[in-house]
């Protein structure tokens, strides 16, 4: 009963409902606000509250702190805006072109920014791998380099990850592909410009880009950390952006790159919780694979469940065991990167060592 007043209220939030049809218990209320922060969603919620019936809202308590946490969330977002201004500056008067991936770039496609929950910052360099590693090295030496990007510390208490390819796939065609893609449209990302803040632009993915792109990183989510509706409210506010040529360059890419599936999967949940018009749709929605996906990632919350998991085990051993657990569990499924994830993890293990001479 909770997730159905949780997708309600997602939708009186996006305007795609007025209200509740029974208003919620006191009980309920608790719940919601349960999953509101385990999803990442607690601000752009607080936005439903105020347009919900006052004989439906929460008790005055619940709506304080609420209230509370959304004022804390538009400060944290402010205060992140000048750290990623600061460090995208540095990238740039050390000759480096950046664009800022994910997170708070995905943010300026909201109607109130500062409403959207950002963790972590993400830049795209344009440069190599063994440099973007040793330029990362001069800040923190020996910091862990991935196939897709490595973290820096700008200060002590803020670290962006800097990717040298914005992200992977886990089957090796599939990946080719991808990176082909990324290689073809990797100029017009870095002349796309956009308002940060007040007077000061920064490059972000374009639309286009981005309704590859993110299907790309919730593919890695889905095997690792866990797909949060966060990273889903991101991907509808593209889909209401992009045009038709987007629309259909994005159905061709994620064919061609094994993420169809997936995609049809998305598509269903966005037609099912979030009430998009059909036009919006890049293909066809999967009901069945939509399902599953659903449950996944509310059984998972905003990088949930399985990272928890894997952070009670003790050692890589019992790390790894339980990642190819979760992998088996999604075999059914999502064979084909169920197989090759671990074998992309053996890759990448020798990737990394041979970066090390950086």
């Amino acid at each position: 009963m909770e997730h159905g007043q949780f997708f309600t209220l997602l939708q009186v939030a996006l305007g795609k409902a007025e209200s509740f049809t029974t208003a919620p218990s006191e009980e309920e209320w608790s719940g919601l606000y349960r999953i509101a922060v385990e999803q990442s969603l607690v601000g752009v919620l607080y936005d439903a509250l105020q347009r919900l019936p006052e004989d439906q809202r929460p008790d005055k308590s619940l709506m304080r702190k609420w209230f509370a946490d959304t004022n804390a969330i538009e400060r944290k977002y402010v205060q992140l805006t000048q750290l990623t201004l600061s460090a995208v500056r540095r990238f740039e008067s050390d000759g480096y072109r950046v664009c800022l991936l994910k997170g708070i770039g995905n943010s300026l496609h909201y109607p109130n920014p500062k409403l959207r929950q950002c963790g972590d910052v993400d830049v795209w360099l344009d440069a190599s791998p063994s440099e973007c590693i040793r330029y990362a090295h001069r800040y923190r030496p020996g910091t862990k380099a991935l196939y897709h990007n490595v973290e820096m510390p700008v200060n002590s208490v803020f670290g962006v990850d800097i990717h040298y390819r914005p992200s992977h796939l886990y089957t090796p065609q599939g990946n080719s592909r991808l990176q082909r893609f990324f290689n073809q449209w990797k100029e017009e990302q870095f002349r796309h410009f956009a308002p940060l803040a007040e007077g000061e632009n920064v490059a972000i993915p374009t639309v286009g880009f981005n309704l590859v792109y993110l299907i790309c990183h919730f593919n890695q989510h889905l095997f690792n950390e866990g797909i949060g509706f966060r990273q889903l409210l991101d991907y509808y506010y593209m889909m209401l952006q992009a045009n038709d040529e987007e629309r259909r360059l994005a159905k061709e890419t994620v064919d061609a790159t094994g993420l169809g599936k997936l995609t049809r999967a998305l598509m269903f949940i966005m037609k099912e919780v979030f009430r998009i018009d059909s036009q919006y749709l890049i293909d066809d929605p999967d009901e069945q694979t939509g399902r599953f996906l659903l449950q996944e990632i509310l059984a998972s919350g905003n990088f949930g469940q399985f990272t928890e998991e894997l952070q009670k085990k003790r050692n890589k051993v019992e790390r790894n065991w339980q990642r190819l657990l979760h992998n088996f569990h999604l075999m059914p499924v999502f064979p084909a990167d169920a197989i090759c994830e671990p074998l992309f993890r053996v890759y990448q293990w020798v990737w990394r060592q041979w970066m090390k001479r950086y």
